[in-house]
């Protein structure tokens, strides 16, 4: 009998794109890693090998998540024009799977507020999110450098980015 061949990489992502299914469904804090396990059709001690906890799956999302902003950076790079950002995030902001991240986010930071003793709880999403101002902000530059759109402020610009994010996430088109 041959033992039976398992793509790790394809295991965990798919464990993630359950959990994420998931979550959006139940909310984070009512979802079992029992749940993600029957939904996958995998064994809770599964889903164990490849994650610790539920918060190490979601952080494991943003990881990825941020990952694949970080591969567009040459493309977003090369923006010499503010429409042309426009239109790239216009495309991110339809994708269900981040409006679904984005949604798990914020039920979990809205939680962290109301639990002030959880507060550590957030911080890996808190430096995850200065870390992608950063990468925003530095995109804007160059773009602003490039001459996209004079000399505009780029912290209006920033929350303007922002603004159009939370009105997706909550207001769908």
């Amino acid at each position: 009998m041959t033992a039976k061949i398992v793509d790790k990489n394809a295991k965990k992502k798919m464990i993630m794109d359950t959990a994420i299914k998931i979550f959006s469904q139940k909310g984070y804090f009512q979802t079992t890693i029992s749940e993600i396990a029957k939904e996958a059709g995998i064994g809770k001690g599964t889903i164990y090998e490849y994650f610790k906890s539920k918060e190490e799956i979601i952080q494991s999302v943003v990881i990825v998540v941020m990952d694949s902003w970080k591969e567009k950076i040459p493309v977003l790079y090369g923006i010499s024009d503010l429409k042309d950002l426009i239109n790239i995030l216009k495309e991110e902001l339809h994708n269900s799977e981040f409006k679904s991240i984005v949604t798990i986010l914020i039920e979990v930071f809205l939680y962290s507020l109301r639990n002030p003793d959880k507060k550590e709880d957030i911080s890996f999403f808190i430096k995850m999110s200065e870390e992608h101002d950063n990468l925003f902000t530095s995109i804007i530059s160059n773009i602003q450098k490039n001459g996209g759109f004079g000399n505009k402020d780029v912290d209006i610009i920033k929350e303007i980015g922002r603004a159009s994010c939370r009105e997706r996430v909550y207001h769908p088109v």
